[in-house]
């Protein structure tokens, strides 16, 4: 995985190409998982790794280095379960901290 790969598919992703954003996903959700597991349970892991891809994609724009998507993703991961967000349902808190990372 390079940084150069993640800057052209977050490029692609941008003006709407959906397929790419499903190639990030399988680039960086073994990564995230495994710091998520860290954290929570297995299912709260799971839900919290596709609560931070789903605000990703939403908040994609935020991104203020596309080359940095793994430590962006993983940040948003980490922050869903430190606060105990997981599961929870609530996008609207996620979507929060987007930007800052």
């Amino acid at each position: 995985m390079s940084i150069g790969e993640d800057r052209e598919i977050v490029a692609r992703v941008l003006p709407g190409d959906k397929a790419a954003f499903r190639a990030l996903i399988e680039r960086h959700r073994a990564s995230a998982l495994a710091f998520s597991r860290r954290m929570l349970d297995a299912d709260e892991a799971e839900d919290a790794v596709q609560e931070a891809f789903l605000a990703a994609f939403l908040g994609l724009k935020a991104l203020r280095d596309a080359g940095r998507f793994r430590a962006w993703i993983l940040g948003i991961v980490g922050t869903s379960a430190a606060t105990g967000f997981a599961g929870s349902g609530d996008a609207t808190f996620t979507m929060s901290w987007v930007g800052r990372w």
